[in-house]
């Protein structure tokens, strides 16, 4: 297939994938060089991405090929306001009719589902990515899972004695995908929260291992699997803020862009939101809409966060206590507890390896 398209002859190569642009570790540039090697100067588009935040629009000139690109490129709100904006019709003419029928058949579908049943209503607003993350800050949606929802909903008692057994509680950011908002909270909502099963894996260690194992992961966020070769570098992320409405009001931030609820009139209305800074910044306003938090950073939480029952702290060393893990992340964790018991083999007395 790739030989086939390499030796076509096409006005412009348009690349689309679930793969960052950004990424350090970018895949795109193989397929970057292996187009230009045959088409040294035929236009590539490249267009790359994880999660509808937001909208990208690009507009080039194809005219002459012995100059430079005529390039204009946009980030629209993701939102029907934003689009209603740049059809040119009113309201009541912008649905058509499949999509007025197609609406109609996902309400039905969402019906048949029970995607409005009621589980329960969030006291308050429980942030995601628009502060950064503690593991003392009891809003951040991590926290309100590993320390209220986990202990009241799993099982931890010992089968023999019936007494909750002491644990770590070790969980990949990647389960859970977004903030809680207060109010009421839907099947619907746990489906785009965490839309995945959540199997629950774990293994007895003394307790002096399963903090080891903690501080090798903490110490590799970015990927666990360099904790297994040594401790070379710590990865951290920048401190952001949290974006405020006229009157004071806390705006809650879906992956970085606030969805619109009122029509924006005019591009000068200002948005809550971050003000996109790219590498294209000479082509002029990049983000569609204004929005009014130049400071603003996106604030993912770690790769990697834990907690303890509170009964740890009264433990010895070698008293066993299971680490709690995501079942599909028991390969990577195992590495890792390999790699803290042969450390410990290696620097204790010989009384005390494992």
């Amino acid at each position: 297939f790739v030989k086939d398209v390499l030796g076509s002859n096409p006005d412009i190569f348009l690349l689309v994938g679930h793969m960052s642009i950004s990424d350090k570790d970018n895949k795109w540039d193989n397929l970057h060089a292996a187009i230009r090697k045959p088409h040294p100067k035929t236009p590539i588009f490249i267009f790359g991405g994880r999660y509808l935040e937001t909208v990208g629009w690009v507009s080039a000139s194809l005219a002459d090929d012995t100059k430079p690109l005529n390039l204009v490129r946009r980030y629209l709100d993701p939102n029907k306001d934003t689009l209603l904006r740049h059809s040119g019709v009113d309201k009541e003419s912008f649905d058509t009719k499949i999509g007025k029928e197609f609406m109609q058949s996902f309400n039905e579908l969402a019906e048949e589902r029970g995607l409005d049943e009621l589980y329960g209503c969030a006291p308050q607003t429980y942030n995601w990515n628009h502060q950064k993350y503690s593991k003392h800050a009891k809003d951040h949606v991590l926290n309100f899972y590993m320390n209220e929802v986990f202990p009241a909903v799993i099982n931890t008692k010992d089968t023999t004695t019936g007494q909750p057994n002491p644990y770590f509680l070790l969980l990949n950011n990647g389960f859970i995908r977004g903030p809680i908002y207060k109010g009421e909270f839907t099947k619907d909502d746990k489906f785009v929260n965490t839309p995945y099963s959540q199997r629950f894996s774990y293994i007895s260690l003394p307790r002096l291992i399963s903090e080891r194992v903690l501080e090798m992961i903490d110490n590799f966020q970015e990927k666990v699997d360099d904790a297994v070769t040594g401790f070379d570098t710590v990865h951290g992320s920048d401190a952001g803020q949290t974006v405020y409405s006229a009157d004071g009001e806390e705006m809650p931030l879906t992956l970085g862009r606030y969805v619109r609820k009122e029509i924006v009139g005019k591009l000068t209305t200002t948005s809550p939101g971050y003000v996109t800074s790219g590498s294209c910044m000479q082509l002029g306003p990049e983000d569609d809409t204004t929005h009014s938090s130049p400071s603003l950073e996106i604030q993912y939480p770690p790769t990697y966060v834990h907690s303890r029952s509170p009964t740890i702290e009264t433990l010895g060393k070698y008293h066993l206590v299971d680490l709690v893990i995501l079942h599909r992340r028991q390969d990577r964790v195992q590495d890792v507890v390999n790699a803290a018991i042969k450390m410990h083999n290696e620097f204790c007395e010989e009384k005390w390896r494992l």
